[in-house]
């Protein structure tokens, strides 16, 4: 079963994406609201996939995250996200992720962004 690390700070579309993941098949491996706890959580329980929220708590955006991330884990990221300004996606595209998913999402674009980042690897 493909482990999933979901980094995102919004408690309700934390609780919804962890729930949708597991009806869609997935293990979800780990859940961390900011920068600090996704690093552990990848360290400690290392996933196949990373879904990465742009903006998180605490003072270390998802871009910066993502970068650090790429030092400890070769898993694909696939960015979560609600952002749609122009200079950010460029910024969180220079990261190189396997994918976004625009929020809200469907089901069904879940799982195409995740397999899709998943046979890419």
């Amino acid at each position: 079963m493909t482990k999933i690390l979901l980094v995102e700070d919004d408690e309700i579309v934390s609780r919804v994406a962890v729930w949708r993941l597991q009806k869609l098949g997935y293990e979800v491996c780990g859940t961390a609201t900011n920068s600090a706890d996704a690093l552990k959580a990848a360290k400690e329980h290392p996933p196949d996939l990373i879904l990465m929220d742009i903006k998180i708590a605490g003072p270390t955006d998802g871009i910066t995250t993502a970068k650090m991330l790429k030092e400890i884990t070769t898993a694909p990221l696939v960015y979560l996200t609600s952002q749609s300004d122009d200079e950010i996606i460029r910024q969180a595209a220079e990261t190189q992720p396997a994918g976004f998913v625009s929020k809200p999402f469907e089901d069904k674009d879940l799982k195409i962004a995740i397999e899709i980042a998943l046979r890419k690897k």
